[in-house]
């Protein structure tokens, strides 16, 4: 069974290293900048909406300290350089991931709000010059979700993506305990 796997991901990798060979490479986008003070303030930003005893949530986080808490503080696993950009109506995610081999990747997704729920319409998702499956598209629509909404935001009335900056507005599921 190993064998198997390891076969497998063989064929993964050289499908996809043939897939990248003899393709120009795009350049990456301008750097967001990155700070301990950014990461710190996307962590107290969420630490007060866990703590707020409010029903209504309002939350407004920027490029910044998304891109800074993934560098510093988050266990990105094959991700390395992960970027965040927040354009008007627009997420893109950006970053060099190792799968088999290492390639660029690029995804951007308009944030939406359905019957409550925060969802993603994906305009672009590759790895390398490959397209990235719906199905994995689908883990990192409720994993986008899970890292935006958290376990405090129970129904989503807005979402905004603007230059620079996200806000989500919804009703909290659950008032805290305290």
């Amino acid at each position: 069974m190993r064998r198997q796997h390891l076969i497998i991901g063989l064929i993964i990798a050289v499908a996809l290293t043939a897939c990248s060979l003899g393709t120009k490479k795009e350049a990456r986008p301008a750097s967001v900048p990155v700070s301990e003070q950014a990461a710190t303030e996307l962590e107290t930003k969420l630490a007060e909406v866990g703590n707020n005893r409010s029903d209504q949530i309002n939350l407004t986080i920027t490029q910044e300290e998304v891109t800074s808490y993934l560098q510093l503080r988050a266990q990105t696993g094959p991700i390395e350089e992960p970027q965040v950009e927040f354009k008007p109506g627009l997420i893109i995610f950006t970053g060099r991931a190792t799968v088999g081999v290492s390639e660029d990747f690029r995804v951007v997704a308009s944030p939406r709000v359905e019957n409550g729920v925060l969802q993603f319409d994906f305009r672009e998702a590759r790895f390398g010059r490959v397209a990235i499956p719906d199905a994995v598209l689908s883990l990192i629509n409720d994993q986008l979700r899970q890292a935006l909404t958290g376990d405090h935001l129970g129904h989503v009335e807005r979402v905004e993506a603007g230059d620079g900056i996200i806000t989500i507005v919804g009703q909290r599921s659950q008032a805290p305990k305290g």
